[in-house]
């Protein structure tokens, strides 16, 4: 068994690091022996406007072949995990959707136009303002090391990339159609921000709609949870699939 970790807009999944440890220091503490975790990011292009349609194809493509997967689908990823899971259900054993959506959505995301948005994540701004907009209501809950990592995350991305994935949100009702009409039938679980600023809570009570069986829980927090709330975070995902004995 595979845990597979699919990233937010940005796509590099260098802002799983702080989650990654965590997770492996809470199965250890549950299974009370050292557990090598196998964990893969599929990290997405930074120099190509890929749709969901053609980022869905390209994580297909790199799934294990052989091996059975847990998803962990954060934020952007939300909409290619689910229809990867109700896809291949046979191989894909699991999700845990974290602070994401499968219709356009609301919040501050959906307020700002694609390109204007794409360049505020580019442009160096103060800590303080990166902080109160991306992460916690003031600075001093957000380490600097947490804002150094989502900086580092966002160099590595060119601006029209991140204005694609902008606009992919913004026009994922025509997806969202399709990716509903597929049952989920597999264990699932939702992290919910209850803080977040940049998509609305009600996005985990679409899920609840379409995914019966699925376990929701509510972490405080801005949106970026699983940088700002790692440890809390790999609680929810650590009992979850020990808890139907994946690992």
């Amino acid at each position: 068994m595979q845990i597979i970790l699919l990233p937010g807009m940005d796509g590099t999944g260098i802002l799983f690091r702080p989650f990654v440890q965590e997770l492996t220091k809470h199965i250890t503490e549950i299974t009370e022996i050292p557990v090598e975790i196998p964990v893969q990011v599929i990290s997405y292009p930074c120099d190509q406007k890929l749709s969901y349609e053609q980022l869905i194809d390209f994580v297909r493509s790199r799934l294990p072949a052989q091996e059975e997967v847990i998803l962990v689908a954060e934020s952007f990823s939300g909409p290619i995990g689910y229809a990867l899971a109700a896809e291949q259900p046979n191989k894909i054993r699991a999700v845990i959707f974290v602070a994401t959506f499968l219709s356009p959505p609301k919040g501050l995301l959906c307020m700002m136009p694609p390109p204007f948005m794409a360049l505020l994540m580019k442009i160096p701004l103060p800590v303080f303002f990166l902080s109160r907009l991306f992460f916690e209501q003031g600075s001093s809950n957000t380490s600097n090391k947490t804002i150094a990592l989502f900086k580092t995350a966002l160099r590595k991305v060119q601006r029209p990339v991140l204005a694609t994935r902008m606009r992919e949100m913004a026009d994922l009702a025509g997806l969202q159609a399709g990716i509903e009409a597929q049952e989920l039938d597999i264990p699932c679980a939702y992290i919910r921000a209850k803080n977040d600023q940049l998509i609305s809570c009600s996005h985990a009570e679409e899920f609840r709609r379409i995914v019966p069986q699925i376990e929701v829980t509510e972490i405080p927090g801005p949106h970026f949870i699983m940088q700002a709330r790692p440890k809390e975070c790999a609680q929810v995902v650590g009992k979850f699939i020990t808890g139907y004995g994946y690992i």
